[in-house]
């Protein structure tokens, strides 16, 4: 018999295996997807996925991609190129009544809810009190009594009279308080300090002569100056605060102490003199009131070491008008004060002496001097 040639069997044979491959292959891998509006295909996984969360990175170029979907979020109420300003005039980051806010002063950035209350006659924390919880009056004397002053509010209260243990007069030229609170005075020859739980002055110390002193200041460390003429003296109350501390307002203790100051004359462009008071601010800056010139009180400031003086100015409105007669320096709450002899209070300007007049308490209280608050 004859045989069959084998080539176009081995054809055949390779035909029908191609075949039944193609057929036992996954039919699913050449169907395409139909995706919704807010999905896109994933080519590699086969799968519909939503279009925000497409990374734009695995995006092809010819993939149809709504780009409105993958903007940046809204930009915030507050974000600089819708935000008005004016909503917030005084910066504290509280929002004016007008901008639907609670910030009852926006042009003052210590004001709006919650803030802190300050000694500035205002109400700082939005709750229709004035300087509730604070205490905002410094101590001022005539020749007979101590009072209180409040230069918020223009008032002047009588604490007690100026008398010894003996209801003696103590004839006070001028007084301060220290950091730690005691209020000090000086007369011509004595140191003394108030006993505030019994309303008298108690002798502390002998300064000898000290001449024809008006003022007294006490300085951050401790440090008394009292001014006289054209010089002023400087001594250390360490000791007496010591004493004070361990043993309260005991007079015994005190019989034989005495301080010894040093005097420091006072120099600048002119012979400067003492017309009243002087004081230590905050920042430890030395004040005194000169009245080198006949009939005008000048603001000066004076080097504590050296004595080297300069004149700020008279101390006159800005109107020219002239008050003389400072013989009270205060200084607290980030301003200077002054208190005349002829019962007028003043905020003086610090670097030009300028002065204004916060109130006038007339002829019946002619001030001698007055003390700055421990804080200043």
């Amino acid at each position: 018999m004859k045989r069959a040639p084998l080539a176009p069997i081995f054809a055949l044979l390779l035909l029908t295996i191609s075949l039944l491959a193609a057929c036992g292959s996954d039919s699913t891998s050449s169907e395409v997807l139909q995706c919704g509006a807010d999905e896109l295909l994933d080519q590699q996984a086969n799968a519909c996925v939503p279009r925000t969360t497409i990374d734009e990175n695995d995006v092809g170029d010819d993939a149809d991609v709504d780009r409105q979907d993958v903007e940046d979020p809204e930009p915030d109420v507050e974000d600089e190129d819708t935000f008005d300003p004016s909503c917030d005039s005084d910066n504290d980051g509280e929002l004016s009544y007008a901008c639907g806010g609670m910030d009852c002063d926006d042009n003052d950035h210590n004001t709006y809810p919650g803030a802190p209350e300050i000694c500035d006659g205002k109400d700082n924390n939005c709750n229709t009190l004035i300087d509730e919880g604070v205490s905002c009056t410094f101590y001022a004397h005539t020749n007979d009594g101590l009072y209180s002053i409040n230069p918020f509010e223009g008032t002047a209260n009588r604490e007690s009279d100026l008398v010894d243990w003996d209801m003696e007069l103590v004839r006070l030229l001028d007084i301060d308080t220290h950091p730690m609170g005691v209020l000090f005075g000086v007369t011509r020859n004595d140191l003394y300090a108030f006993y505030d739980a019994e309303n008298v002055w108690i002798k502390v110390a002998w300064l000898g002569d000290v001449g024809d002193a008006n003022g007294l200041a006490i300085d951050g460390f401790g440090t008394a100056y009292v001014t006289a003429e054209n010089h002023f003296l400087k001594f250390d109350l360490a000791e007496v605060e010591a004493i004070i501390q361990e043993h309260g307002f005991d007079e015994r203790e005190f019989r034989n102490l005495r301080l010894y100051p040093e005097q420091i004359t006072v120099t600048g462009d002119t012979e400067y003199y003492s017309s009243g008071d002087c004081v230590v601010n905050k920042q430890n800056t030395f004040y005194m009131t000169s009245k080198h010139e006949e009939g005008i009180d000048h603001l000066i400031e004076i080097d504590r070491s050296t004595g080297a003086a300069t004149n700020l100015g008279p101390t006159s409105d800005a109107s020219g008008n002239l008050y003389r007669g400072v013989y009270g320096l205060t200084a607290g709450w980030g301003k200077l004060f002054g208190i005349t002899s002829s019962g007028d209070l003043l905020e003086l300007n610090s670097s030009t002496g300028q002065a204004e007049l916060i109130t006038s308490f007339g002829e019946g209280k002619r001030w001698y001097g007055s003390a700055s608050t421990p804080q200043r």
